[in-house]
């Protein structure tokens, strides 16, 4: 089972990555806030459709109908097993047991 890494070493490895990458001659530059890598004036939102055709639903009482209705015959008394017989205890009046029946 691997380990789970805590934020102490994950802040470890950012650091060790950043200092490698500082030391092989890359440099990190200053960006503004709120700054964007999109082209100015690009369509930030284009994964949203818009004035598309609104869908159509699926009605699905016909299924819902057929589930029900296995769900029904499964439970019909024709299909249910066969009775068993249970052994039932007669005490008498003062909670002795006197014998077993079978119902």
């Amino acid at each position: 089972m691997n380990k789970i890494k805590t934020k102490r070493e994950i802040r470890q490895e950012l650091d060790d990555e950043i200092a490698s990458f500082l030391s092989h001659g890359g440099e990190i530059k200053d960006v503004e806030r709120g700054a964007s890598g999109k082209e100015h004036g690009a369509n930030l939102n284009h994964n949203i459709p818009l004035n598309q055709e609104k869908q159509t639903r699926t009605l699905l009482l016909d299924e819902v109908k057929a589930l029900d209705e296995r769900k029904q015959s499964k439970t019909k008394p024709g299909n249910a097993t066969p009775h068993r017989p249970k052994k039932r205890v007669i005490y008498d009046d003062f909670g002795e047991p006197l014998r077993e029946v079978w119902e």
